[in-house]
This record gives structure tokens, C-alpha cells and sequence, in this order.
């Protein structure tokens, strides 16, 4: 396997001006083998095509330069984000945010490579990060973030900018979960609210902006994985599953119990606090009012939690998201201001 990676890498030029031709087969290390390339069956959903393996391409002192990853031929979303990255890379805005990356395709496998960045993963810095340097981190990378998603509107051929209703957006993913079993009594509330929400300016989103997709390396936060960019257009999305899992994160408990975010809201506590500030700050950024704030809010648990269920995400990490669309539908039926939870003053 490592003489044929060694092949492959022959026709990838490095950003020093070598190929990756130029590494021996002993600083090729095989890492995260999660399954065969091609896979022996067909997989339903995306959730498991990042079936296949990573490589860690070490220079001479056996440190890791360059990561790759390794999958068939036929996966449209490794693909996609690999012309993605490099096309977002290559701006120099961009130089501290997205890792510089390539690849190359044959009819055998299909490798992205990118520059490797030492640092934490971001899900690990959440919970030990003083309330202060939480809301710092997160104000960093929701600027990297929408710098990419703008950069991305500007270099790409599609038109952005129109306005959509969030009813327009949740809809299909409203029908799924009825579909799958979500109460309507929980879901009619929902998208009662979202009738009502003023359309809003469409923005191209990361997608799948959380903690696990973040590095730091002690001086800038790197994003990874962007397949779903552009997917969901609906402002706000990326602040919402951010700030969730942050939150989610923080209130940890020990036993492994984890609360609602919609719980962690409602308890004003600083964190929350905080985390309300937050969302102020990046709607008005972004000149979004708060009623329309919240009906994107309901269009990104619909949404969320929809797709998750489409890509036969496993269980287990779909029920948070039901869950949690569960509640904030109760919420909105017993009266609950969703603005009080999410906005305050």
C-alpha cells in the first residue's frame, strides 16, 4: 500500500516547491484505518463515507508536515471539500484559517492531502477555558468562519444573497422527522414559529461548524471539513450548532448526563449570559433582527437534526438533536419566549 500512496503522491506538488514523490516509504504512516478502499458494500446515507484510512507524511525527523485522507474514488464528499479547501487556501485571507490543501484522484482511490497543524482539538480546550477566553475563542472563530463562507460566496460561480424563509428551508426536513417519529405536537409549535419568521438574506454556512472541526495551535484556530459548505444557507447556523455544543461541552457532567442547551439557556446563568451576547453580537453582524434570529434558530434544529437522520447518523447522536427539538417545541406550545432563552436583553 505504502509503494502505491508513494506513486500517487509523485503528481502532488508540495507548497516548498517538491512533490509528494519526495517522501520515503518510511515516513509514510498509515493512521485511523477505518475500513477498505473501496468499501466491500454500498453505504446508505453519508454518515460512513469517510470509510478508509489517514496518512501522516513525517519528515525526517519523524514529525508530521502533511496529513491525507484516503478514501474510494467515488466519494462525492471527500471531493467536494478537497476543491473546496484548495480553492479557499490558495487566499491569503485565509492563511491562518484553512490548512493549505491538494489531491488527486485515480480510478483505484482518492487522496486529499492538507498541512498538518499541531495543536488541540478544540472540544478539549472548551471545557478548561476561562468564561472570558471561551467567548474570546468563539468570536475568533465565527470571524474565521464567515470570512471563509464570504470568501467562498466571492470565488464561487453561484449566486448568494437572495432571501429565503426559513418555512421554506425546513419544510422537507419538518416532513422527515414527522416521518421518523418526532411528536407533532413538539414539531406544530415549531413551525408555527417559522411561518412567522420575516425572510432573511441566504448565507453560504460552514455546515458543520463544531468543536471536534477546530484546531489550535497556541496562536491560530484552524478550520477542517468543509463537505457541507454551502449546503445550508440559513444565517446563524453555524453560531447555533457552535455555541450548542460549546455549551454542551461546558455543562458536562461526570456521570455523562448531558442537559438541553435549551436547560443550560433557560438557567441565566453566566454562561448563558454569555452565550446570549454572543448570539446578539453575530445577528447584528450580520443584520439580522432578533425575531428573525429565532426563527432561524427553530430552522437549525429542524435542520439539523433532519440531515443527521438522513445520513443514518447512529442513534445515540441523533437523540440529543430530537431531544432537544423536543423540548424547545413544548417550550413555544406552554408559551415560552424563545427570545428570553436564546436573545435576553
Amino acid at each position: 500500500m505504502k509503494s502505491r500512496l508513494q506513486a500517487l503522491l509523485q503528481d502532488i506538488h508540495l507548497p516548498d516547491g517538491r512533490t509528494g514523490g519526495a517522501f520515503d516509504w518510511d515516513q509514510i504512516m498509515i493512521v485511523e484505518n477505518i475500513g477498505r478502499v473501496p468499501a466491500p458494500v454500498s453505504i446508505a446515507g453519508d454518515f460512513l463515507w469517510n470509510r478508509g484510512f489517514k496518512v501522516l507524511l513525517l519528515d525526517r525527523a519523524g514529525v508530521p508536515v502533511y496529513i491525507c485522507k484516503c478514501r474510494a474514488p467515488s466519494d462525492v464528499w471527500l471531493r467536494r471539500e478537497t476543491e473546496i479547501r484548495a480553492l479557499l487556501c490558495a487566499d491569503l485571507r485565509l492563511k491562518y484559517v484553512i490548512p493549505w490543501t491538494s489531491g488527486i484522484r485515480t480510478d483505484e482511490i482518492q487522496l486529499q492531502i492538507s498541512r498538518y497543524v499541531d495543536g488541540s482539538l478544540y472540544d478539549t480546550l472548551v471545557p478548561t477555558l476561562s468564561l472570558a477566553g471561551w467567548v474570546a475563542s468563539i468570536r475568533s472563530i465565527l470571524q474565521g468562519a464567515n470570512l471563509a463562507c464570504t470568501t467562498y460566496e466571492e470565488l464561487s460561480d453561484t449566486e448568494y444573497g437572495k432571501t429565503l424563509h426559513t418555512l421554506d428551508v425546513a419544510e422537507p426536513f419538518l416532513k422527515d422527522l414527522a416521518s421518523a417519529g418526532v411528536s407533532r405536537s413538539a414539531l406544530e409549535p415549531i413551525e408555527d414559529c417559522l411561518r412567522r419568521t420575516t425572510p432573511v438574506r441566504a448565507m453560504v454556512q460552514h455546515g458543520d461548524l463544531w468543536p471536534r472541526n477546530i484546531i489550535h495551535d497556541g496562536e491560530s484556530w484552524w478550520l477542517l471539513d468543509f463537505e457541507y459548505l454551502g449546503e445550508t444557507r440559513v444565517p446563524l447556523y453555524d453560531v447555533y450548532q457552535l455555541l450548542r455544543t460549546c455549551v454542551l461541552l461546558r455543562h458536562r457532567q461526570p456521570s455523562g448526563a448531558e442537559p438541553t442547551w435549551f436547560d443550560c439557556m433557560s438557567s441565566g446563568d453566566p454562561l448563558a449570559l454569555s452565550t446570549r451576547e454572543l448570539v446578539r453580537s453575530a445577528a447584528a453582524s450580520l443584520g439580522v433582527q432578533a425575531d428573525q434570529a429565532m426563527g432561524c434558530l427553530a430552522c437549525y434544529l429542524v435542520e439539523i437534526t433532519g440531515r443527521l437522520l438522513r445520513r443514518r447518523a447512529p442513534a445515540k447522536f441523533c437523540r440529543s438533536f430530537v431531544t432537544e427539538l423536543e423540548h424547545v417545541g413544548t417550550a413555544i406550545k406552554k408559551g415560552v419566549d424563545l427570545e428570553a432563552v436564546f436573545w435576553g436583553n
